[in-house]
């Protein structure tokens, strides 16, 4: 999780698969998913690509809406969702697009 460089380069060269996933055979596989499309995310924020953290934080939030009672996911204590959520709040932060940052943080106060 420490070399944000390595994550992304990995992501990378896997991007056609990982980014075309969408069946998963159990929980485990879905929040191994989840923590590639995580790792990434957060990996784009520390090397300044916001736009792009935007983008996967948007994506990897939503397939975890999508799937929580699928998988028996509570929100609340799933730490990734937060994670990524916090990313993105960041991100837009950094994009100097304020009004966006303080929604994404206020929703996590409303959870």
């Amino acid at each position: 999780p420490d070399d944000s460089t390595g994550i992304i380069r990995f992501y990378e060269n896997n991007i056609l698969l990982l980014d075309n996933k969408s069946v998963f055979k159990d929980k485990d596989e879905f929040s191994n998913y989840v923590l590639i499309l995580s790792q990434y995310t957060i990996s784009l924020e520390n090397l300044g690509k916001y736009t792009k953290a935007i983008n996967y934080a948007e994506k990897t939030l939503k397939l975890i809406d999508l799937k929580a009672s699928d998988y028996d996911i509570n929100l609340n204590q799933f730490t990734l969702y937060w994670s990524v959520l916090t990313t993105k709040g960041r991100a837009y932060y950094h994009l100097k697009d304020y009004s966006k940052s303080i929604i994404v943080f206020n929703s996590t106060l409303r959870r």
